[in-house]
């Protein structure tokens, strides 16, 4: 699979918080994708998936986070031959 890189970045800090099993680990934001680059990358049926690829990374307070960054696949592209019968 082709992928493609995003425009965008984010980051997930330890949820300070949590005060439950049920609560998440980690809190944070992806920011900066902009739809239109979304849409390209949607299959058929409108589904984009979004690959982050993340570095352990510290804030300007020297805060403990995740800095990502995203790329996107592209999807398979169906291609027909122009032998094929398109009533089949």
């Amino acid at each position: 699979m082709e992928y493609i890189k995003l425009e965008g970045k984010g980051w997930l800090y330890k949820n300070e918080k949590k005060s439950s099993p049920t609560h998440p680990d980690y809190k944070g934001k992806l920011a900066g994708v902009k739809l239109s680059e979304l849409e390209k990358l949607a299959d058929a049926d409108g589904i984009v998936n979004i690959h982050l690829s993340g570095w352990s990374e510290e804030d300007k307070s020297g805060v403990s986070r995740v800095g990502m960054r995203p790329s996107g696949a592209i999807p398979k592209q169906e291609t027909v031959s122009a032998d094929a019968d398109p009533f089949q």
